[in-house]
């Protein structure tokens, strides 16, 4: 079974939408790993809130906004 090759042209427009779709995962994984780290940050520090009873009402609150924003 022969592979038939494209022409320069075509080979091109597959390179670049590759390259495209590369860069895309990139800023994809990166912008989902600062939402992790966002997400985590504000968990933890509603826990933080919660255990030192500074503020019952905005540690149950920033708690719940980090368990959400670690599910989504």
């Amino acid at each position: 079974m022969e592979i038939a090759m494209g022409t320069p042209t075509e080979i091109e427009k597959i390179q670049n939408y590759y390259e495209i779709n590369l860069s895309h995962a990139r800023w994809s994984f990166c912008a989902s790993l600062a939402s992790v780290i966002v997400g985590m940050v504000t968990l933890l520090s509603g826990g933080g809130v919660l255990i030192n009873n500074r503020d019952s009402n905005s540690g149950i609150i920033a708690t719940s906004a980090g368990v959400l924003s670690e599910f989504i």
